[in-house]
């Protein structure tokens, strides 16, 4: 199973590629969908057919990028 994150509105999820202002993109938008109904989605999928394998893409963690560069500057020693 493929799941591409882009598929999420940012409202409710924020490591999409839509969630950067930054970033212009392909014209084709931020997703739409909730994260109760990519439960239900997965739900369904998961009791009508055996699942073998499941990939996510497109998980882009922003808010870890910004706590590395928030502390990559930072030497903590030891006492």
């Amino acid at each position: 199973m493929y799941f591409d994150i882009d598929v999420l509105n940012v409202e409710y999820f924020s490591d999409t590629y839509f969630a950067n202002p930054t970033l212009v993109g392909d014209g084709s938008g931020g997703g739409k969908m909730n994260l109760e109904k990519l439960a239900q989605i997965l739900n369904l999928l998961d009791k009508s057919s055996k699942i073998v394998g499941f990939s996510i893409a497109e998980y882009l963690p922003f808010s870890a990028y910004k706590l590395q560069e928030l502390f990559k500057d930072f030497i903590f020693s030891k006492n």
